[in-house]
């Protein structure tokens, strides 16, 4: 399914949100949904997450429709679809990039991502889609942040 850019997303049409965060997978995104909860602080959050994996099969062009061809066919070849789901992997892919590229200008976007290829990758293409926009772009590497929260040393 191909989704215009120009069309409102779903969630642009909840109503206005003051905050944009990205996450690259269904994990981090939950974990993120369940924190904002717990400090009360959901309405005006919206959280948008690649299911994709970006650290395997090209990602050459990735935000052209050549380069999304090329990679969807790649997966299908080379990815087990025991389940079926490559139909499914496809609408939730350009659901994704379709709600990326039209989050409203002017609202900050926060970039959640790790020390690992897939993250890294994940974070340079949604940089390049938005690119041309009007927002400002926060990154957390999450990887420091643990480590400079939590890598402590235990004394006994």
């Amino acid at each position: 399914m191909i989704f215009d850019v120009n069309e409102q997303s779903e969630m642009n049409k909840e109503g206005t949100f003051r905050n944009v965060h990205i996450l690259f997978g269904a994990s981090p995104a939950g974990s993120l949904k369940v924190a904002l909860k717990d400090m009360g602080v959901t309405k005006g959050e919206n959280i948008i997450s690649f299911w994709d994996v970006f650290s395997i099969g090209p990602v050459w062009r990735l935000h052209e429709e050549v380069g999304k061809e090329v990679r969807f066919e790649w997966i299908r070849k080379n990815i087990n679809d025991e389940y079926d789901e490559f139909h499914e992997y496809k609408q939730r892919f350009q659901k994704t990039m379709n709600e990326i590229l039209t989050i409203p200008e002017g609202v900050p976007v926060t970039i959640w991502t790790a020390e690992n290829s897939h993250e890294q990758t994940g974070l340079r293409f949604v940089l390049h889609l938005l690119k041309d926009r009007n927002h400002d772009i926060f990154v957390i590497n999450t990887t420091k942040v643990y480590r400079k929260l939590f890598n402590h040393r235990i004394v006994k």
